[in-house]
């Protein structure tokens, strides 16, 4: 049941999302070269993870050509969260582009070798924190609430049962014991811990080493 103050509250979420939706749509256009954007159409849509190892909501962007391939890539974050920046780092290149747009089914983001050969840690980019940082991690859909104090473990992350090419940004041990990876290593998913965050989680760790005794 909604109340009026719940309703109005949705009705004003529902809105930015719509509006961050039409936003990204609109980027899109603008990133596609000009030569093939006649012939495309961007659809863009939050989709919600059930696993509690990824990002609780991903923005995906699908890009339709009339007489090609359609192709579809994911942000993990919110719709209102994602800049255009962010949009530009993980956009296809032109050459992907125009090969959807003549029918070649190509993958993005790409594989190294075409698939043949995974990529290896050694080839990743540096990452912002080190194996043993403290940090924050966004562990559901509330930008304000869902976070949680944590311990980087590992860097690039691969899980065995994952394809050999896949990998993410981190590994991280929750103060609650549990072991998740971050999927990107961006503000918006896992940020370090601040000094008032670290003085509470001593606290806590305090009260149950007492609690254990």
């Amino acid at each position: 049941m909604f109340l009026p103050d719940n309703l109005d509250q949705y009705e004003k979420e529902e809105k930015e999302r719509k509006a961050a939706l039409e936003r990204i749509e609109a980027w899109s256009m603008e990133m596609i070269p000009e030569e093939i954007r006649e012939d495309a159409f961007v659809a863009v849509r939050e989709m919600e993870c059930g696993d509690p190892n990824c990002s609780p909501v991903d923005t995906a962007i699908t890009i339709f050509f009339e007489k090609g391939v359609d192709g579809i890539f994911g942000i993990p974050m919110m719709a209102k969260e994602v800049t255009k920046e962010e949009l530009k780092l993980s956009f296809p290149t032109a050459e992907v582009l125009q090969k959807w747009k003549v029918g070649q089914d190509v993958e993005w983001p790409p594989r190294d070798n075409a698939g043949l050969k995974p990529i290896l840690p050694d080839d990743m980019p540096a990452l912002r924190f080190e194996s043993g940082t403290r940090v924050l991690c966004r562990t559901g859909p509330d930008v304000e609430k869902d976070w949680s104090l944590g311990t980087i473990l590992l860097q690039w992350y691969r899980d065995p049962k994952w394809p050999e090419d896949s990998y993410a940004p981190y590994k991280i041990r929750l103060d609650d014991e549990r072991e998740i990876f971050a999927p990107a290593d961006i503000e918006q998913v896992i940020k370090r811990e601040l000094p008032e965050e670290l003085d509470a989680s001593a606290a806590k760790a305090d009260i149950n080493q007492e609690i254990k005794k």
